[in-house]
């Protein structure tokens, strides 16, 4: 599921750092719990499009907001595994306060990572 080595902290408002992994595009990661970040390559590092939190694995929200982050320009899918639902809300809820992915700022996010 995970592709290499590739380890990023997305930061959150509360000055919370979360260590996410690169996921292939092709794999599993609609079936992992936890929050997603589906982000875009630019010239200061990786954009966050769009925060997801996956709770169990009949859920297709996901798939259809990759989908839509894709429209704005994502290219790639980084996972934190969470089983905990109220925890993964939390994070989510963090890191949509510190990020300000695209898909809530309409087209003017300036969420980046930095390399872990």
């Amino acid at each position: 599921m995970f592709s290499g080595s590739n380890i990023l902290q997305f930061s959150g408002a509360s000055g919370q750092n979360y260590c996410f992994k690169r996921c292939s595009v092709e794999s599993g990661w609609a079936q992992l719990k936890g929050v997603v970040v589906f982000a875009a390559r630019d010239a200061m590092g990786w954009r966050a499009v769009d925060i997801v939190t996956i709770r169990n694995l009949e859920d297709l929200g996901p798939v259809w907001r990759w989908r839509e982050a894709r429209r704005y320009g994502a290219q790639a899918v980084f996972a934190l595994s969470e089983a905990n639902p109220v925890t993964a809300a939390r994070i989510r809820a963090d890191l949509e306060a510190g990020l300000r992915p695209m898909t809530l700022s309409s087209g003017f996010g300036a969420g980046l990572a930095q390399a872990a």
